[in-house]
């Protein structure tokens, strides 16, 4: 009977690092990484890693955030914020919840502070919103309401953000099959960082490695027709997602 391990993932930033800056031909056989070297390498990883938390191809996975309503025009997001928590590069998917009827209602995102301006009456106290604008301001992101509700919660849908490293040796902290795309592609960026030229089979490894995550990652959503719509005499049946037909 064959045995089958499980591959659990763990590995370090320095081991991920030091495989990099040998695929690069940066490192040579029995070489130790230097302090210099190992900074620039470590810099570059997280800029890397900063980058693709951008792209919704590149995320391993989503999850909800959750801001409780208190009436207020705008609440702030992030580490030591009103909702104390990573700081979301975007938001995917709006919802308030009208506890505690726990009835569920979409909400437009509005796309620029553009839009927001063009509202002309901004605070507006109400029972259920309609539209939310995300604005991923530093340190701390911004979430503006409209109309204000005072009580209820809105929920979020957000990128789960790739781990932010304090040291060399911390633990990589992302799924098994997010080591070979880093490891490759951390190795093209590192060419580019010290000079290297980078060879055509590692160039390949990080396209292809990073095409494979993206259609892994890849999500279509259930297409979403406008009320307003004509539908004709076709029985539409019941909607889940608005509980009415």
């Amino acid at each position: 009977m064959p045995v089958v391990a499980t591959l659990d993932g763990s590995t370090t930033v320095n081991k991920i690092i030091e495989h990099a800056m040998r695929d690069a031909g940066i490192l040579g056989n029995g070489q130790t990484l230097n302090a210099d070297d190992a900074d620039i390498a470590f810099e570059t990883l997280m800029q890397m890693l900063a980058l693709w938390r951008t792209d919704d191809l590149e995320v391993y996975a989503h999850r909800n955030i959750t801001v409780p309503m208190t009436g207020a025009m705008t609440y702030t997001i992030g580490i030591g914020a009103d909702v104390d928590t990573d700081r979301p590069t975007a938001i995917l998917q709006a919802i308030y919840n009208d506890t505690p009827n726990t009835t569920s209602y979409p909400l437009a995102i509005l796309s620029t502070l553009e839009d927001w301006q063009r509202i002309a009456v901004k605070s507006l106290p109400g029972n259920i919103p309609d539209a939310v604008l995300y604005e991923p301001t530093n340190p701390q992101g911004t979430l503006y309401v409209w109309p204000q509700p005072g009580a209820g919660e809105i929920q979020l849908t957000v990128r789960i953000p790739f781990p932010i490293y304090t040291t060399i040796a911390d633990d990589l902290g992302l799924p098994p099959e997010y080591q070979a795309p880093v490891r490759f592609n951390l190795a093209k960026w590192l060419c580019a960082s010290f000079g290297s030229p980078l060879r055509p089979d590692i160039a390949q490894l990080a396209k292809g490695t990073l095409k494979q995550l993206k259609a892994v990652n890849t999500r279509i959503r259930q297409l979403e027709m406008p009320d307003r719509m004509p539908m004709g005499k076709m029985d539409r049946g019941f909607n889940i997602f608005t509980d009415r037909p």
